[in-house]
């Protein structure tokens, strides 16, 4: 009910023209909105899948990278992009919005946010293993995810 209520006082997006589509919450908004602003309430950290990659899509992947940029076509397995794909969408760890007028409108989360969940990491390992010569020796420094309105 708290959330129904902020919402109705959040004004359509072509009415906030000044601030690019993003709305300040006011003191009402706050206080409904409580503990669970900006908190991650629900951070699923299941056991990885494995395999996380398809190796045969990456045959010759490193090489290739090294003569310019590439792109890889059915990168994750349907298993680990089943599960990538339901931590994103289930995680409530996204607190940086842009300006939807802008950026075209989405959010983006951060390891602080609560963006570690071990499937994570296990696809960094994965791919650094599948790119020895790119990123074998590069440990993950930072991680983050955006989420787009489309």
């Amino acid at each position: 009910q708290r959330f129904k209520r902020v919402r109705s006082r959040i004004p359509p997006l072509d009415e906030l023209e000044r601030t690019n589509g993003l709305w300040a919450f006011r003191p009402d908004d706050v206080s409904d909105l409580g503990d669970y602003y900006n908190r991650a309430i629900h951070v699923p950290d299941p056991e990885p899948v494995a395999p996380m990659l398809n190796a045969a899509s990456f045959r010759g992947v490193d090489a290739a990278f090294r003569r310019g940029p590439v792109a890889v076509d059915d990168a994750l397995t349907p298993a680990a992009l089943k599960q990538i794909r339901g931590l994103l969408l289930e995680s409530t760890v996204f607190f940086e919005t842009k300006m939807p007028r802008v950026f075209g409108g989405y959010v983006g989360a951060i390891v602080e946010d609560g963006l570690h969940a071990r499937a994570f990491l296990a696809l960094a390992e994965a791919l650094r293993r599948a790119l020895p010569g790119t990123l074998g020796v590069h440990p993950l420094a930072y991680l983050w995810c955006y989420k787009y309105d489309a």
